[in-house]
This record gives structure tokens, C-alpha cells and sequence, in this order.
């Protein structure tokens, strides 16, 4: 299997480029065949998805839709630490180590 592990994003607004971002988050998570763009407060996830990937999606997600707020949340591989970025353009980036259950567990600005 690698190391690999689940993913989750939520879309918290998109007030703009809701149909670029659809496309964006297509290369990463499990979105409809109808889905084609992003609906604000909905979650997307993946079962498994390459380590790094939350971290990676969530520069790409600012430097395509910088007014759009999200988190992306990525467990670790077996019960390593995550990833987690939290993101809206008033407060700007925020990243974090994540622990499962337990949350973010050392955080840093970006």
C-alpha cells in the first residue's frame, strides 16, 4: 500500500471559482459525476491518497482561489502524524501536525 493514507477537505466559502476548484480538488478527492463545482460547507474526502497531499492541495488551492476558505485534513500513515491547513483570506494559512482523533497537536503560521 505505501505511504499512503485518508484525506478530507471542506469547502467552508468559495465565492469565486467554484468550477476551477471543483476541477482542482477532482485530482485529489472523491467528488460526483454531477459535481462540478464546489458547494460551500460540503466536505470532500479520499479513503487513500499519497502522504503530503493535504498540504500540497492547499497551496495549490490558494494560489488558484485565494478568497476561498477551507480546511484540509490528512491522517497520518500507521498512527504517524498528519496534516492539517486551515485557510481564509482575512486570517490567511494556518498549519499543523494532526493526530487522528486528537486534532492538531503543533501548529505554525505559513
Amino acid at each position: 500500500m505505501g505511504d499512503r493514507s485518508w484525506m478530507q477537505v471542506t469547502i467552508s466559502r468559495c465565492p469565486a471559482k467554484r468550477a476551477k476548484v471543483a476541477a482542482l480538488l477532482r485530482d485529489y478527492v472523491c467528488l460526483g459525476d454531477d459535481d462540478t463545482e464546489v458547494t460551500d460547507g460540503t466536505s470532500y474526502d479520499i479513503g487513500e491518497i499519497a502522504l503530503g497531499s493535504a498540504v500540497e492541495l492547499a497551496g495549490e488551492l490558494i494560489r488558484l482561489a485565494p478568497r476561498c476558505s477551507f480546511a484540509a485534513v490528512q491522517d497520518g500513515f500507521c498512527g504517524g502524524l498528519g496534516d492539517q491547513v486551515l485557510y481564509t483570506p482575512r486570517l490567511g494559512r494556518f498549519d499543523g501536525e494532526h493526530a487522528g482523533e486528537v486534532g492538531a497537536v503543533l501548529a505554525h503560521g505559513g
